[in-house]
């Protein structure tokens, strides 16, 4: 089974749990409403070998109630010889483990660009790719407060039938009243 297949199983499966779970309220969970975030991203991309390049992003939200949000990500990535963007618009279940920690799963679309450029020998050589294509996502949260979390996640999505992207994201969130 490929990467991107399990990946999707997995999230796919994780969000059949969430739903299948009877939640209760607890003291931490998370307040409804808009929140912001922003975070560190290990972006893995993954084909022909595996590279490693490291992004940072933004995140716009609303909660719409203590389970469900809808967000949308900016994660923009730059080396020596490749930049890249991807944004991204997904709808994202949350499931309340304890008083503080949960777990989240996400189903949305991905829009991603890249450009790299290498010279070898006399010659200049440079590609762009842009796709918009299906993501998948999982990850936990931890909740210090109802209005502060911190948390960690992983999505996919392909880019082409032997590439998929794979950004991972540390970071922290804010929700408003």
């Amino acid at each position: 089974m490929s990467k991107l297949n399990t990946l999707l199983a997995a999230s796919l499966a994780g969000i059949a749990l969430a739903f299948s779970i009877s939640t209760y309220a607890v003291q931490n969970i998370a307040s409804p409403g808009v929140y912001i975030g922003a975070g560190i991203n290990p972006i893995v991309l993954t084909g022909h070998g595996t590279d490693i390049e490291i992004g940072g992003s933004t995140t716009l939200g609303y909660r719409i109630n203590n389970q469900v949000a809808i967000e949308s990500s900016y994660t923009g990535f730059l080396d020596s010889f490749l930049t890249g963007e991807i944004i991204d618009v997904n709808a994202k279940y949350f499931l309340p483990v304890t008083s503080q920690w949960g777990a989240f799963g996400k189903l949305g679309a991905a829009y991603f660009h890249s450009e790299s450029q290498f010279k070898i020998w006399f010659f200049d050589i440079k590609a762009s790719k842009t796709s918009v294509t299906p993501e998948v996502g999982m990850g936990f949260d931890y909740n210090f407060t109802p209005k502060f979390a911190a948390e960690v996640g992983i999505s996919a999505f392909p880019i082409y039938s032997n590439l998929v992207v794979l950004p991972i994201t540390l970071g922290l969130r804010y929700t408003f009243d």
